[in-house]
């Protein structure tokens, strides 16, 4: 009999929504051209709760299908958030994992995430020769990650504390 993981399957539904949202609503809410990635926020959240290889996965799936709603480099956001969820699967660990989510360390991990991917995207699909590396690090991989970040800390005041019983 085929079961299905409800828990395993709720990150992908919930994707849908907030791609639309990220491509529709949070252009809304730029600064200097700066807007926070929510799929790395959710990438960042379910990696923490259910492993690295379902990080990869995700990521590379979510990735995938970002491009080719968007209209981006095809392979670009894929290639990238699954570097930076490869990094941040390091961070799981079965019984410690709920903590990060629940406190300042998620938020640390997703600004680290979230500058991997800024970066890496913005070197593969608007690579400038002209520019300097490090201005690229500052203006498209810091500064959107900052941002990230502080979204994500709302994630991180709402998500629901468990018990330790």
């Amino acid at each position: 009999m085929l079961r299905i993981d409800f828990a395993k399957i709720f990150p992908y539904l919930l994707y849908i929504p907030l791609l639309i949202l990220q491509l529709t609503v949070i252009p809304i809410i730029r600064i200097e051209g700066i807007i926070p990635d929510l799929g790395i926020i959710i990438l960042v959240l379910f990696t923490l709760r259910l492993g690295r290889l379902w990080g990869l996965t995700a990521a590379a799936i979510f990735g995938f299908v970002f491009d080719m709603v968007s209209g981006s480099a095809v392979g670009a956001t894929m290639l990238s958030q699954s570097i930076a969820i490869f990094f941040i699967g390091f961070f799981y660990k079965d019984q410690v994992s709920e903590r990060y989510i629940s406190s300042y360390y998620f938020v640390l991990i997703v600004i680290l995430a979230a500058t991997i991917n800024s970066f890496l995207f913005s070197l593969i699909a608007d690579f400038d020769a002209s520019s300097n590396l490090f201005m690229t690090l500052f203006r498209q991989g810091i500064l959107p990650a900052m941002y990230t970040g502080l979204v994500s800390g709302f994630v991180a005041v709402l998500y629901p504390k468990r018990s330790s019983l």
